[in-house]
């Protein structure tokens, strides 16, 4: 059963500072998660993290430096109106931050 991701506002903010290159690796890494979100994920180890939900963690090397990315996500509770197949991702935190290293890529609304 494949899952349906639902990116918050944390999480899409985060995302916006992906250089344009990784963003395609990035969504297929989503892409795995939705598939089998039971084999890639696991529950969030507390501490260093705030224990809700569960984690998914991936990397890829980028202009000669690893970043790590740590997926925050909740499956979705139905008693709350969401749909059962629906994976709700919360926040993604980079390891470092493409903002400490990188220029802000130019926005696409320009």
């Amino acid at each position: 059963m494949s899952y349906r991701v639902i990116l918050g506002d944390e999480a899409e903010e985060k995302l916006k500072t992906v250089p344009n290159e990784l963003l395609e690796y990035v969504r297929e890494q989503l892409r795995e998660l939705a598939n089998d979100p039971l084999a890639v994920g696991r529950e969030t180890p507390s501490p260093p993290y705030v224990p809700i939900g569960h984690i998914f963690q991936f990397h890829k090397m980028h202009d000669e430096q690893v970043h790590y990315f740590t997926v925050f996500f909740l499956y979705a509770d139905e008693k709350d109106g969401a749909d059962a197949d629906q994976l709700n991702v919360w926040d993604i935190v980079i390891s470092p931050r493409f903002s400490d290293v990188l220029p802000p890529r130019p926005s696409s609304e320009s």
